[in-house]
């Protein structure tokens, strides 16, 4: 009975919010709180990095970010700037995200350090003159990664770290930032690359074990891990001479690793999820072939699906960035692989070779993709690749770029020959020719150039706008795909008479056509959309929703059901400077925004978090979870104030504007009884019909 008012009530609400073209929605905020207030403070600095969130199928929230520990333990990164070292911490909540466990150490490393090694922090020399003797250097570690695979209860959280007791842990110097006419060197030990592995169950999460997977021979960056059907896997870069700081020519505070020694390769490990609690990562392997004369390759993606042989079997895409390393031919390719998720020296077709997908006579860079096990039901649409490409590199304008897989005629789900169908190189459009010789891929077909008014557009046709931070969701054929664009990067980098807004165009038909690009932040010019976000909502609960369906008998819990209509956008700002006067990143206000007719309207923006440029009041670093009926969401983020910097949350809820009644939230609106008086009369309804049915039995 209580679900079917559930039910009931849903229907009624939706259906008045869809008579008004859902213009009288809008997300309601609770009260933020802090996640990361036990850690930092009174030890050492509140020094809280990169947050992430991961909402599992059971409720469960779990955020993982870094945070100092003690101010006595310190680190440097390759401009000297010196800082408490930090380990990676995770809290989680078992109750919508009101109350969090206390946060555990996971890393445990920022209090480790070889006592006989001594680093030079500032390039004063060995003795120090005139600045900071040489120092040990704690085992501090990089922005954490979580990844928590499908439907099951297995989380991985990565890391790079400082602390890698190996005996081979390398060291590169950088050229002391200050004048002088012999300027000295900052030493910065090699990072590697370690994984968590943990476990939900109903009352905890609990540890299973914390691996290190490389031996800082090389130093290692960009570690990303991901899971699905049958198994689970972690690629990262590996470059033999160092982190390489950036030219400070683009948009980011470099250090990236986006910039690479030649021989820099892609490095892979992968583990059943069978064994997931028992057994051990396997020996890492290169993906790429770079030897110290080749180019490097850089910035991986990775994605894992079902196999019909699950929960044995998976499949692997892997596509990353990698430098052409040729004088005359500046700027990288994009590669891409597929292969059978724990042999990625092999694949279907080509077998184990990256094929390049940009077009290798431009500067193709930052791959990100969307991949689906199944595909859509009309046009068969299983996968969305996105990078950004210009002729120019070193942050030259550019363009966002696109390929969309499809699945062919004779494809089956249930076969293993053909479940890798969708992915193939030779399934995308527009058609690559599906070789890794930059020679050959000269005969791939322009791809879609979806920052640009025509599709077919080369980036050339417009040398003059830039577009960048690109993302994108895709839903059976649907595809959204956004990203931040201004029309003269020139004008907007040095003055301020032109900003970056965060813009969505959508498809219908798997990518065969496209609306034109929508503006959805529209702000003044003295601020700059960054850091978007399109989530859409995750898969129904098997449990609780077994069809899907939120109305059928089985539904135990109809916010488990997946609406596929919903999807939530989000933007971060930053105060627009001048290149020339700039005084670094200034991060401001947060919004967030949904639609709930996939992009044919927009609630109107709700702002998370509103930053001050005279109080260093900055935020930014969004990150969207919600249930899978978009109903409700959970958000975090980087907020910075004089205490330091934390990382905050806050839950959100379906509320209709017009005041009063079923799932609204205004209490400043007067009292509509038109909603309420429905659903008493639809709920009275219903009792008379169940009484009526007992006194027939």
């Amino acid at each position: 009975m209580k679900l079917q008012k559930q039910k009931l009530a849903m229907l009624i609400a939706t259906s008045l919010l869809a008579s008004t073209a859902f213009a009288a929605t809008q997300i309601a905020l609770h009260p933020s709180i802090s996640l990361s207030t036990k850690t930092g403070a009174p030890d050492a600095e509140n020094a809280a990095n990169k947050g992430k969130i991961v909402r599992l199928t059971d409720g469960t929230l779990i955020a993982v970010y870094g945070d100092a520990v003690n101010v006595n333990f310190k680190s440097w990164n390759y401009s000297g700037d010196v800082y408490s070292a930090r380990d990676v911490f995770v809290t989680w909540s078992k109750d919508d995200g009101v109350t969090w466990s206390d946060p555990q150490n996971v890393s445990n490393s920022a209090s480790q350090t070889d006592a006989s090694k001594f680093y030079d922090s500032d390039g004063n020399g060995a003795d120090g003159s005139g600045g900071l003797a040489p120092m040990n250097f704690y085992g501090d570690t990089d922005k954490p990664n979580i990844f928590a695979p499908g439907n099951g209860n297995n989380v991985m959280v990565t890391w790079p770290s400082k602390y890698c007791p190996s005996g081979v842990q390398g060291l590169v110097e950088y050229t002391a930032p200050y004048l002088s006419l012999d300027p000295g060197v900052i030493q910065v030990p090699y990072s590697c690359i370690y994984a968590a592995r943990l476990v939900n169950t109903a009352d905890t999460i609990n540890l299973i074990a914390v691996d290190r997977l490389t031996d800082a021979e090389r130093d290692a960056k960009s570690d990303v891990p991901r899971g699905g059907g049958g198994g689970n896997a972690i690629a990262w870069q590996e470059d033999p001479e160092g982190l390489q700081p950036g030219d400070a020519e683009g948009p980011g505070d470099g250090g990236s690793g986006a910039k690479t020694s030649n021989g820099t390769d892609v490095w892979y490990s992968w583990l059943p999820n069978k064994t997931f609690k028992t057994d051990s990562w396997s020996t890492p392997v290169a993906v790429t072939d770079n030897a110290p004369s080749s180019p490097g390759a850089s910035r991986p993606n990775v994605f894992i699906s079902k196999h019909p042989e699950s929960p044995g079997k998976a499949w692997a895409i892997l596509a990353y960035e990698e430098r052409k390393g040729l004088e005359s031919l500046a700027g990288k390719y994009v590669v891409y692989h597929v292969f059978a998720y724990d042999k990625p020296t092999s694949g279907p077709v080509p077998a184990g070779a990256g094929v390049i997908i940009s077009d290798p006579l431009e500067n193709g860079r930052r791959v990100r993709f969307v991949a689906k096990g199944t595909p859509g039901s009309a046009d068969g649409t299983r996968l969305m690749l996105l990078w950004k490409q210009g002729v120019e590199d070193q942050g030259g304008p550019s363009d966002i770029m696109g390929r969309v897989g499809h699945v062919p005629d004779g494809w089956d789900p249930l076969e293993p020959t053909t479940t890798s169908f969708g992915w193939r190189p030779q399934d995308l459009t527009p058609a690559v020719v599906g070789s890794g010789d930059p020679a050959t891929a000269l005969g791939n077909a322009d791809p879609l150039n979806l920052s640009s008014a025509n599709l077919d557009d080369r980036s050339t046709d417009n040398p003059i706008d830039d577009a960048r931070a690109h993302r994108a969701i895709v839903v059976g054929d649907s595809i959204v795909a956004g990203y931040s664009y201004t029309p003269d990067q020139a004008v907007a980098r040095f003055t301020t008479e032109e900003n970056y807004d965060f813009y969505v165009r959508r498809s219908k038909d798997g990518g065969q056509t496209w609306d034109d690009a929508q503006n959805l932040s529209n702000l003044p010019k003295d601020r700059n959309a960054k850091e978007p976000r399109l989530v859409g909502t995750p898969s129904s609960v098997p449990a609780t929703c077994p069809t899907g369906d939120a109305w059928a008998a089985d539904t135990t819990n109809i916010h488990d059901c997946q609406n596929k209509a919903i999807y939530y956008v989000a933007w971060g700002t930053d105060l627009n400077q001048r290149e020339s006067i700039s005084e670094g990143t200034i991060d401001l206000d947060l919004y967030i925004s949904r639609t709930l007719n996939f992009g044919e309207t927009y609630e109107e923006p709700v702002a998370i978090a509103i930053g001050s440029v005279d109080l260093g009041n900055n935020n930014g670093e969004s990150q969207i979870r919600m249930t899978p009926d978009g109903w409700y969401s959970y958000t975090s983020w980087m907020a910075t104030t004089d205490e330091g910097k934390g990382v905050d949350f806050v839950r959100g809820a379906w509320q209709e504007l017009t005041g009063g009644g079923f799932c609204s939230y205004n209490p400043g609106g007067r009292f509509d009884p038109v909603l309420p008086a429905l659903l008493l009369t639809a709920l009275g309804f219903i009792g008379w019909r169940r009484m009526k049915e007992h006194r027939q039995q």
